[in-house]
């Protein structure tokens, strides 16, 4: 199958990033199923956002510095290098996640190899659209980044797993999400990329 007509969203995060300085509303995503929020997640206002403009519709995405100052700050670090912009979201696991944060540009080469150090773990659990670096051990978060599909409450329990961001919490955002294409999982937690 030609590389065009495989699942790759081009994902380029434009320069809208900016603070909030009074933010008339807070939104709240609403789910029977959802365990009630944290103190933290309830009072959360964010710090920044990002327009996210994938092949399917564009994502606006709240940054919270307060859930996980160091990787809020790597991504919005990352988003204002360009590091995201024109990359694939490679991974789209139906109530999993999807995943991206690998890009084939030379000149980011290095940036895959370069950590951060963990946040302090505030035990903010992962929920349906929340952002999470993918870690995989102590002090192993660089580029690839996450958005999870549904409430996922057995991740966020380390600190390489602490959320800083949520993809805005409205109709046209999950609508969004939900028309991804999705996959099956990488090996070994799948048998393969094989679309559904």
């Amino acid at each position: 199958m030609e590389m065009s007509t495989k699942f790759f969203l081009c994902f380029s995060l434009v320069a809208m990033i900016y603070s909030y300085v009074i933010l008339s509303s807070i939104y709240t995503y609403i789910d029977a199923k959802m365990p009630d929020p944290l103190p933290i997640e309830r009072d959360a206002v964010p710090t920044s956002q990002v327009l996210c403009h994938t092949t399917k519709g564009d994502l606006s995405i709240d940054v919270f510095s307060n859930w996980a100052p160091l990787g809020a700050a790597q991504f919005i670090q990352l988003v204002k290098d360009g590091f995201y912009t024109d990359i694939a979201m490679y991974r789209s696991v139906p109530g999993f996640l999807t995943q991206f944060g690998i890009s084939d540009k030379p000149e980011y080469a290095d940036r895959h190899g370069r950590v951060i150090q963990d946040d302090k773990n505030l035990h903010v659990p992962v929920r349906k659209g929340y952002i999470s670096f993918a870690g995989s051990g102590l002090n192993s978060r660089s580029t690839q980044v996450f958005i999870a599909y549904t409430d996922l409450d057995y991740l966020g329990q380390e600190p390489w797993e602490t959320p800083f961001a949520q993809v805005t919490a409205n109709p046209t955002n999950f609508a969004v999400l939900e028309s991804f294409y999705k996959m099956g999982d990488i090996k070994p937690f799948g048998d393969g990329y094989v679309r559904t």
